[in-house]
């Protein structure tokens, strides 16, 4: 066990120098410049809490629920869709703007009061962990395959 960390850990710090880590670094670089030196510690660990959260979450739900692994890539390719309409006929990426700022607007104000520090740090990390994967690969199928072969426990989350 002691190994594998070892490993865990060599990995995640050589994939720093993946490129695909690069559109992240002005993040984690503006954040701190002008919110304080904790937040990249924040970011850091909101990113990692919500790769390992999400798909320990979406393998327990297709367990437990017996959903099709392909109702999943389903609901990510229509997001994909989606989005590309948005970007093809603006209109509708400002309507769908709208809608989503209207259904989320209860939360802004109270992000806005916590943005400062490490939970802010810690909210953008999450945040950006859901929507930023591409480097994540070998951990989100580390984490999945865990989540899928054994009950969640200390060493499925170390």
């Amino acid at each position: 066990m002691p190994i594998l960390l070892f490993f865990a850990f060599a990995a995640g710090f050589v994939t720093i120098a993946s490129p695909c880590i690069w559109p992240i670094l002005p993040i984690i670089f503006s954040a701190s410049a002008i919110k304080g030196k904790r937040v990249p510690i924040g970011i850091t660990l909101g990113v990692m809490t919500s790769f390992a959260v999400f798909t320990i979450l979406i393998a327990y739900i297709e367990k437990f629920l017996h959903i099709n692994s392909n109702f999943f890539r389903v609901i990510a390719v229509s997001i994909i869709i989606l989005l590309g309409l948005c970007m093809i006929v603006p209109s509708f990426g400002v309507r769908l703007e709208i809608f989503f700022n209207f259904i989320l607007s209860p939360f802004r104000n109270k992000i806005k009061s916590q943005s400062t520090g490490f939970f802010g740090g810690y909210v953008m990390g999450f945040a950006t962990g859901l929507i930023w994967a591409p480097c994540s690969g070998p951990i989100l199928a580390t984490v999945a395959t865990l989540a899928a072969i054994q009950a969640v426990n200390v060493k499925v989350v170390l």
